[in-house]
């Protein structure tokens, strides 16, 4: 067994350890996009649970309406992965870097809570898949 990325970034749903290098790499498996493309983290929704939502951050420069069907696909192959629960899955223009060059997923959480986005045209995609793909944050 061979563990890789920070103990930090670990998600746990229902008790079920989640590794988001692997999911990030189940998403290459499938075709759906480069590993490099894509930023998979835990995200707390509620204080009064420990379960936390995966959230999958895909670099995305097409048009929202091919967004949406990727974000169906991407949903549907975690749910053949085991994941156990919905999970949301948000355009970003790029998926930021940490000094040393690993992707720095804190970041995009933290614009998540926060609502801000790298760009207004984000803010369209995610306000319509949010409308689509309803998982427990806020519209």
């Amino acid at each position: 067994l061979t563990i890789v990325g920070r103990k930090k970034e670990v998600i746990i749903i229902n008790g079920k350890k989640i590794y988001p290098n692997d999911v990030e790499n189940y998403i290459q498996d499938c075709s759906l996009a480069n590993s490099k493309d894509v930023a998979v983290c835990g995200v707390k929704i509620s204080s009064e649970s420990s379960n936390e939502v995966i959230t999958v951050f895909v670099k995305y420069e097409e048009s929202k309406e091919s967004f949406v069907e990727l974000a169906k696909q991407i949903r549907i192959k975690l749910s053949e992965y085991g994941i156990p629960q919905k999970c949301t899955v948000i355009p970003v223009d790029n998926i930021p870097k940490t000094a040393s060059g690993k992707k720095s997923r804190n970041k995009l959480k933290t614009k998540l809570l926060v609502g801000i986005w790298l760009n207004k045209k984000n803010f369209n995609k995610i306000k319509i898949l949010f409308l689509l793909i309803n998982t427990g944050f806020p519209c």
